[in-house]
């Protein structure tokens, strides 16, 4: 046998080890740690206390057909427009949806383009030497999903995004609700002031007739000073229900995005039509449809998948890299001939870390367990 077969079978001997390491990792693409979503049954019983309203369910009915008022449905398009929560909670939606595009990138091979140039000289007693080299190079990076990792940061991270839309209803139907509320206090403290200012009349003319009467001697000074104790008393009443009003107009303001300012009226509060039963429907259909549950569902789905890319971090990641390109001494002279390519496989996974990765692990699962008493509860 001649020294160039020897030295074939030798490359050979050194090739055939690595891809038998490399082989089984690869088949085991797809192989998920960590456990998989399966919904919570929540605590329930087989039935509800109470007779629930025969009709269609309240959670079927948008709450703009509840209110008949115009003024008071310009409030609610202008706080839905400008209220400040709700663009916070706009914006925690887009970076979510930026989060997901970030973590759906590591499914896919990421390219890149290296352009690198180098020069030296070097200057000895009777002579200068000089040395320059160009390279340019196009690059390419892939991590194997051997666990499941990316896929469960995916999956986290496609949860998340669907527990803060669900989490944007809340606010938009919590502002709804609370515009709404004050409106109708407005509408109520204006009755009341009125009612005041009915009271304040009569009670001068009250006051009024017993001091000529009194001035004639017909009825005792005591009746005048109990008439005019009244009268301050509905007086004073105006003031605080005055105070009161431009308060829950401030409020009102502020809900709408707007400065305190002065509320426009609308229907008065005995004109409001409301439907006279509102149907309850299921109370198991309403929990399907409450958006702060579906939330709750989602934040628990979202760390379950964390507990897989913890688990994953316990074991061996591989990357696949490849690069390509030329290289010479001067631009002139880059040709096919100078090309090159280069491709490697780095297999990288924890020994010794003190329980570290380990302790991870523990923590997502104790998270996992307070986000499910949370949705249960």
């Amino acid at each position: 046998m001649g020294d160039g077969d020897m030295t074939k079978q030798t490359s050979r001997r050194r090739k055939t080890p690595f891809w038998i390491v490399v082989l089984p990792l690869v088949l085991a693409v797809g192989c998920r740690r960590g456990p998989d979503w399966e919904q919570p049954v929540a605590p329930a019983p087989e039935t509800f206390r109470g007779d629930a309203a025969a009709g269609e369910s309240v959670a079927n009915v948008p709450w703009w057909d509840l209110y008949q008022d115009p003024a008071l449905r310009g409030l609610i398009e202008e706080g839905l427009e400008n209220n400040r929560s709700l663009r916070e909670a706009m914006a925690r939606i887009a970076e979510s949806r930026a989060s997901l595009g970030i973590v759906k990138a590591d499914l896919y091979p990421n390219v890149k383009f290296i352009g690198m140039g180098f020069y030296q000289q070097t200057g000895q007693l009777d002579s200068v030497s000089s040395f320059d080299n160009l390279k340019l190079t196009v690059a390419a990076g892939y991590e194997v999903d051997l666990w499941g990792r990316i896929a469960r940061s995916n999956e986290a991270a496609l949860q998340g995004l669907l527990a803060t839309e669900e989490a944007f209803r809340t606010v938009t139907i919590s502002l709804v609700s609370e515009i709404a509320s004050a409106y109708l206090v407005l509408r109520d403290l204006d009755t009341r002031f009125e009612i005041a200012e009915a009271t304040v009349e009569t009670r001068r003319e009250s006051f009024d007739l017993l001091s000529f009467r009194a001035e004639g001697g017909l009825i005792p000074v005591v009746d005048v000073s109990r008439a005019e104790i009244n009268l301050a008393e509905a007086e004073g009443l105006i003031q605080k229900l005055n105070r009161v009003r431009a308060q829950t107009e401030n409020v009102l303001s502020l809900l709408v995005g707007r400065l305190p300012s002065e509320v426009e009226r609308g229907l008065s509060l005995a004109e409001q039509s409301f439907p006279p039963t509102v149907p309850a429907g299921l109370p198991s259909e309403l929990l399907q449809r409450r958006p702060d549950i579906i939330t709750a569902e989602h934040r628990l789905h979202a760390q379950t998948a964390k507990i897989g890319i913890a688990e994953a971090s316990r074991f061996p990641s591989l990357s696949l890299t490849a690069s390509t390109g030329v290289k010479s001494s001067s631009l002139g002279e880059i040709t096919a001939a100078n090309s090159f390519l280069n491709m490697a496989a780095n297999l990288l996974g924890p020994i010794f870390n003190a329980g570290k990765n380990k302790a991870r692990v523990e923590v997502e699962r104790a998270r996992t367990v307070q986000l499910l008493n949370q949705y249960e509860q």
